[in-house]
């Protein structure tokens, strides 16, 4: 999972704090940071020692999203905003989707009230 954040400490304290919740082994989350200057690197590594952060030296904008690309190894990637809300269980449904069907390429959350949801899919 890839995080993308800038200046939004706050947000992703929030958004880490759900996707630790998720029932996912084997899951690392990378936090790229677009240069904030807000503390958000400070945090994460504070409260997530789990979670890898990329401190980029500029904001890029969303190509943030290619350097946590460029940076892990995971065999599905997630690209995610730093105020997400993710349903419980919401990416393991995600994750068995894409086992059950080699062919998927590509699926979206359906956003409620600001939080993606299970309920309803686009792929």
């Amino acid at each position: 999972m890839i995080v993308l954040t800038y200046n939004r400490r706050d947000e992703v304290l929030v958004t880490l704090g759900l996707l630790c919740q998720q029932s996912l082994p084997d899951t690392s989350i990378i936090v790229v940071d677009n240069a904030s200057t807000d503390g958000t690197r400070e945090m994460v590594q504070n409260r997530f020692p789990n979670v890898r952060v990329l401190s980029l030296p500029k904001n890029v904008g969303v190509s943030g999203w290619d350097y946590g690309i460029l940076n892990t190894e995971s065999e599905y990637v997630l690209l995610l905003d730093d105020d997400c809300a993710p349903d419980p269980g919401a990416i393991e449904l995600m994750l068995q989707r894409f086992r059950a069907d080699p062919g998927l390429a590509v699926l979206a959350f359906n956003i409620y009230g600001g939080a993606f949801s299970t309920e309803h899919w686009a792929s």
